[in-house]
């Protein structure tokens, strides 16, 4: 199984690459257009604000095929600001539209919380590829609950909020599945064999 592994500018792709190749996966890097279009599998990793996210794609073209592949339901992994690029926008930064998959806004933990959100949580499955457990998380923005049309899993900081969604052969990652041990590695290899049958 060949993945298609997008840059966002500052990104976690080696762990990503190890992580998927630990699943039997084939990861390489790509920022063609019409290879992530038209790739078996495409995930997008990474870590970094919003804005720079958004420019990073948008420089090259990739906002326009992954919101196409979105839009016909292809398989796609989004981790952590790769799940949040799909999103309208983010309070991290005002004024920048996101991919608009996700229709909803991105906004900073309130309360007496950390922030950014750093290490281990425990996650409520949907009951779809996402199962209970504890994730590794590192975010600072957050979806207060699932929009409709995802289904979506959930985890409490202060309050609950949205630590995964999923639709057909997407699954959007708020936490870091690449650095969940068991737990993650166990989701990977769901979502490749969801993905690729």
């Amino acid at each position: 199984m060949k993945v298609a592994l997008v840059p966002t500018g500052r990104s976690n792709l080696r762990s990503v690459e190890a992580a998927l190749r630990r699943c039997g996966a084939s990861p390489f890097r790509c920022s063609d257009p019409a290879v992530v279009r038209n790739a078996e599998l495409v995930a997008i990793p990474g870590v970094g604000s919003f804005a720079a996210g958004m420019s990073g794609l948008f420089s090259l073209g990739l906002d326009t095929a992954l919101r196409q592949r979105a839009l016909d339901h292809r398989p796609l992994l989004g981790i952590c600001l790769g799940f949040q690029l799909f999103c309208q926008q983010s309070e991290e930064s005002p004024g920048v539209s996101g991919m608009g998959i996700v229709n909803a806004r991105l906004e900073r933990f309130t309360g007496q919380v950390a922030v950014p959100q750093m290490g281990w949580n425990t996650v409520s499955g949907s009951g779809g590829l996402v199962a209970d457990g504890c994730a590794y998380f590192a975010n600072s923005y957050r979806l207060r609950q699932p929009p409709m049309g995802w289904n979506g899993s959930t985890a409490f900081h202060g309050e609950r909020f949205v630590a995964a969604l999923e639709s057909g052969p997407m699954l959007l990652c708020q936490f870091h599945p690449e650095l969940s041990g068991d737990y993650g590695a166990e989701l990977l290899l769901r979502w490749l064999k969801e993905a690729s049958a």
